[in-house]
């Protein structure tokens, strides 16, 4: 890679903070006022990765793949909006390096950007609470103005506001690895995030870039922004 990266954008769950704490807490607060049997944090981050509605059909069936009866889902969804608008993400914490990247980033002039399949409000209700260590240029939501990943638009829209130069998508999943392919972009994959409980290792071809953390990841993106 020899042009010089410009905007860097960043899946947020398991990538810059580790919420499955308040992911937990209100998903266990709508199966008890729903009389469905609860589920740990570790269950409830193995759901995590295709956007609020999809979390909250695996807490109702216990399934990855089960889909909730329709009228259920539905005010489950409003319930668990209402959970983790109230949770005040004092269970959530931003993942070591997370600052000092983005911080590094900002210095250098480069775009960068939050895309994650969290919901725009509560996107913006972590941010509220934690943006202060989490210094970006953009926010970008699913089921707002964009489809959710692996749909690219977001991240071309991340790209377009950021001057329209070469771009990378740091993240931890499947669904961020297949973003970045539909956006035409190189994918920076982080270990140890929420992966359906796979290791991302195995979802990515021999000479993927991969790294243990958010240092490595900046370590990196020194060397090419």
């Amino acid at each position: 890679m020899t042009d010089r990266i410009c905007v860097v954008c960043f899946d947020l769950d398991g990538t810059l903070i580790d919420a499955s704490e308040d992911l937990a807490w209100s998903v266990n607060e709508v199966m008890a006022a729903l009389g469905r049997p609860q589920h740990s944090i570790e269950t409830v981050a193995s759901y995590l990765g295709n956007g609020m509605p999809r979390l909250v059909h695996r807490a109702l069936m216990g399934s990855m793949h089960e889909d909730a009866p329709e009228d259920l889902h539905a005010e489950a969804v409003q319930q668990f909006r209402r959970a983790y608008a109230a949770c005040g993400h004092v269970r959530t914490r931003v993942l070591d390096g997370a600052g000092a990247c983005l911080e590094m980033l900002r210095c250098r002039g480069v775009h960068t950007a939050i895309t994650t399949n969290k919901p725009q409000s509560a996107l913006e209700h972590v941010m509220d609470a934690l943006g202060a260590q989490l210094p970006v240029d953009g926010l970008y939501g699913g089921d707002h103005v964009w489809p959710r990943k692996p749909d690219p638009t977001m991240l071309k829209e991340a790209q377009r506001l950021g001057g329209g130069g070469p771009m990378v998508l740091v993240g931890d999943s499947v669904t961020d690895r297949d973003a970045a392919t539909a956006a035409g972009v190189p994918f920076l994959a982080v270990r140890g995030g929420f992966n359906h409980g796979i290791p991302i290792d195995d979802c990515l071809e021999a000479d993927a870039l991969v790294f243990d953390d958010l240092h490595g990841v900046q370590e990196w993106l020194e060397r090419h922004t």
